[in-house]
């Protein structure tokens, strides 16, 4: 929310400035939230997914696509120092993925304020290129275990990183993978 907000304040500035707008202008500040916020909306929300879910006739890239995506996602998130584990849940952990399915995953962060920035950073730059490729992904950033252990029982997650010693105590056999095949 802070991140939005400061994002408003400074499209609000730039636009009072291009349309001459007096200094407070609630012109200005409606037209810098609204297009703020759809942006923020658009890249951070579960677009794609509502697009899938909504025109039946549509479906995610595919099985391949998929499995490059995740896999250069996995690739990308090993440079992080912020994430430290990488979780697939959902259809793909339940080996019921198919043509109509989104990637449900969950991000760990270190702790640490400045952790939280940096995941927080990183999880908006994956939602991103998850909406270019038109990649349906349901993304969270959890702050601690207690947040993973809270999905399906029958979904065990599928780990792409995993080097949180917190993991140790609640997913001892969970190991890391490479994805080749979603099925």
């Amino acid at each position: 929310m802070i991140i939005e907000l400061l994002a408003i304040g400074a499209f609000y500035l730039i636009i009072i400035n291009l349309l001459q707008f007096p200094i407070y202008s609630l012109k200005g500040i409606f037209i810098a939230g609204f297009f703020i916020h759809t942006l923020n909306w658009i890249f951070n929300a579960n677009f794609w997914t509502v697009i899938l879910f909504s025109f039946p006739q549509l479906t995610n890239p595919g099985e391949l696509a998929t499995c490059n995506y995740l896999n250069e996602m996995s690739l990308r998130l090993s440079k992080s120092s912020s994430v430290t584990a990488l979780a697939i849940y959902g259809s793909i952990s339940r080996q019921q993925w198919h043509d109509r399915s989104d990637v449900d995953i969950r991000f760990l962060r270190k702790e640490g304020l400045g952790n939280l920035i940096l995941a927080s950073f990183v999880t908006m730059r994956e939602r991103t290129i998850a909406f270019i490729n038109r990649q349906p992904m349901d993304l969270y950033l959890a702050d601690d275990v207690t947040f993973l252990r809270k999905m399906r029982d029958d979904e065990s997650p599928i780990f792409l990183i995993k080097r949180d010693h917190r993991l140790d105590n609640y997913f001892p056999d969970n190991k890391i993978i490479i994805i080749k095949s979603l099925r």
